[in-house]
Order: C-alpha cells, then structure tokens, then sequence
C-alpha cells in the first residue's frame, strides 16, 4: 500500500508495517528507530528480549520478557525506494509534533544487548535501547537529560556524536483514496508509549473499517502511582517494590505496564475497565494483543500471523462455539490445530475463545461455557418483574419541558413584631 505523509517517523512506521513510503533526500538522512508490538511487522535483527528501571547510574531492575512481539527497527534501505507512482496512496497528517532528542552511541561495550531500559523520572522519562553488544542509543525530551546519560554510559566522553531531532505526532489524520478520513490521538506521552501506540493504531485503522482509538486502563494507572513513588523512597527497596509488583500484576502485565504501553485499543472509543476479564486472571485482555506463536497440523509448522487472515478471527479450543462464528475459524485441537501446552495455559484456551483482528488485537473474549455467546441472551418471558421500575421505563418524554427547580420561599421575620410599645 502507498503511503504519503508530512512527517519521516510516520513513513517509517508504515515501512516497518510492510507499506511503501516516498521519502526526500534530506528525510533519508534522519535517524530511524521504530520500535513495534505487530505480528505483522517486517523483520527485523533487534528483538527486545528484557526490560529494566534505571535511576541515574544505578540499575533498580531488570527481568527478560516472555513471549512479546517488541521489535527495535532500523529504516530498511531495500525498502525505502519501492513506492509506487501513479497508484492509489493513502494520506497520513501529523499534528502537533512532539520532539525527542537522541543519541546513538557506538564501540562501547555492555551486557545488556537486546534490552529497554526505562529511566526513573517526575515527568517523561527516557529511553536506551541497546541493539547490539556494542551499540546504545538513548532517546530523551530534553537535552539535558540526553547528556546527563550520555556521561553515564560514556565514560570515555567521546566527542564524536550528533544529537538528532525525532518528531513524533500528537494527532495525526488518515485519508484514503474515497477522501474517508480518521482523526486519531496518541496524545503527549514518554517516547515508548507514543512510538509504540502510534504503530498500533496505524496498522489497526489501515486495515479496518471502523475507528480504533487507544485509552488507558486501571492497572496502568496504579502502576504510574507506584513508579512515581519510587522517586522518594530509598534504592535499596524500589528493586523488592518492584518484584512484589511483578508478582501481584503478573510478569505479561507488568513489563508493558513498567514501560508505559499498557493501554487498551478498541473501536468504541474509550476503555478503562473489564471485570470479567480481571476476575478470572486472563493473560491477554481485550484491547491488548496476543503474541506470534507456532501451530502444527498434519507435521505443518504455521505461526498465527500467517493464519488471521480476516477482519475478524476466531481463536477456540471449543468445536460447539466454533460452529456459530461465521469468519476466518482457528481451531485448536486434536484433530485441528496443536500447539505447546505453555501457550495453551497462557492463552487460558482451555476456558476462553477470542476475537481477533489482523494484527492479534482481541476484540473479544468468550467463556467456553457459554452455548451461543455470538447471539444475543433471550430475556426471560416468566421472571422477576418490578412495578415501579416499569413504570419508570414506560414514562414519556414527550410532554416534559426542563426546568430549574424552584426554590422555597423564605419569609423574612418582623423585626419588631415582639416588641410592645410602652
């Protein structure tokens, strides 16, 4: 798909996520780091694989990630000059930029290759990536903060680097060849948050019809609470803090939730809260995405990307509700699809079924339990009936005119009324 745009970053999201984008020379010549939480994302030599909390020198943190699509992309020279002139091309219209500074720091030799380390901060906090053994790059919204971990980490101070400019949208506008447009927030965050939002909501309102719009959630809110409060208590108990948290949330919520890119996208325009899906402990949520994992069938190696191949897919251990979706059905079972019992437990498949996009983003989850949870629930004609509540759902708005309440009237009292004259 062709895609033009006003600003380099969003081309090279669009690049990453397999579209053809035309660049000007002087774009080529600004730094690339995309980083993507798509099964659908090209490929790519930088899987992050670990997450960390760093306060000034000091590392407070640092576990590996299990199962994730995080992906650190370099712009791909093979595919910036396959755009295609004279075909359709879909518009996408940065707002409201945000700029970062970075850093990208070469020959200097560490021990956390493959890794994100998020910095303990008041306000946005900085991002260093660390690519390869001997490569880091550090991302900041200041200058001064850039430099004050550019001495941390270059301890030789090398005067050779430049400090690069990255603008990342606030809002962007998509427009497509019918002159439908989306308006879409991704609103002012820390570069982690907003570069990987800005990558979902691209992919997910591209392919799909409806408006996908990205909102936070009640777990992500307690979490910012508690990393704030790690700013005034002493080091030596963040790193215990930080496990019990770990522990508590669970190590598939936590990790996005200590990097900032816990939030929900969904089509309905906000989403802060589902209790079923709380209550019984689910991996995955609705508005979060599933990882990329392999099934076999009949010696067939096969990744999930591979298989969701419609607006929407059905993921089910259950053959009675595969029966009643009419879309693109994936069956996990003997006789159908297999996969590892470790991904069959994280995916609660034993319990559960979802909904997917293209892109693995769950748009539903279902109970096995249920007989046809694709129908809507029949209301009862013999049950409990309430009078007055009836009455109150048969009342008419026709005839009513809003009004201010009327105040009471207050008498002022006589002032001489007791007072007898002499």
């Amino acid at each position: 798909m062709n895609i033009k745009s006003n600003n380099t970053l969003i081309k090279d999201v669009c690049l990453t996520l397999g579209h053809f984008c035309k660049y000007d020379e002087e774009e080529l010549a600004v730094n690339s780091y995309v980083l993507s939480n798509s099964i659908n994302s090209v490929n790519s030599d930088y899987p992050i694989d670990s997450y960390g909390l760093l306060s000034k020198n000091k590392l407070l943190y640092k576990e590996p990630i299990i199962l994730s699509n995080l992906k650190l992309h370099f712009r791909n020279e093979n595919l910036v000059n396959k755009y295609q002139e004279g075909h359709e091309y879909i518009a996408i219209e940065s707002h409201n930029e945000k700029n970062f500074f970075s850093i990208h720091l070469e020959n200097i030799n560490h021990k956390y290759k493959g890794s994100v380390l998020k910095t303990l901060s008041l306000s946005n906090s900085s991002s260093i990536f660390f690519p390869t053994e001997n490569q880091i790059i550090i991302i900041a919204d200041s200058e001064k903060e850039l430099k004050k971990y550019k001495k941390i980490f270059d301890k030789n101070n090398s005067i050779n680097f430049e400090i690069k400019i990255i603008k990342i949208p606030i809002k962007i506008e998509i427009t497509d060849p019918q002159k439908n447009n989306k308006i879409i927030d991704i609103a002012d965050s820390s570069f982690l948050n907003m570069i990987v939002k800005l990558s979902d909501l691209i992919e997910e309102n591209l392919k799909n019809s409806d408006l996908y719009s990205a909102s936070d959630n009640q777990i992500s809110l307690m979490t910012k609470v508690n990393i704030l409060l790690l700013n005034f208590i002493p080091h030596f108990i963040a790193p215990t803090l930080l496990r019990f948290l770990q522990r508590h949330i669970g190590s598939f919520q936590f990790y996005k939730q200590l990097l900032g890119i816990n939030y929900f996208i969904s089509k309905d325009g906000f989403k802060y809260l589902d209790v079923f899906e709380y209550q019984n402990k689910l991996n995955y949520l609705t508005g979060s995405k599933i990882p990329d994992f392999k099934l076999l069938k009949k010696n067939k190696e096969y990744f999930l990307k591979d298989l969701i191949n419609s607006e929407k897919n059905f993921l089910t251990s259950d053959k009675d509700n595969n029966l009643v979706f009419f879309g693109n059905k994936i069956l996990v079972s003997d006789s159908e699809y297999s996969i590892n019992s470790h991904t069959y437990a994280l995916l609660n498949l034993q319990t559960h079924s979802y909904v997917l996009t293209y892109s693995g983003l769950v748009l539903e989850i279902f109970d096995n339990e249920l007989k046809d949870p694709f129908l809507d629930a029949e209301i009862e004609k013999t049950g409990y009936v309430d009078s007055k509540q009836l009455s109150i759902d048969a009342f008419s708005l026709k005839n009513f005119k809003p009004e201010l309440p009327k105040l009471p009237k207050f008498k002022a009292p006589k002032l001489f009324k007791f007072y007898k004259k002499s």
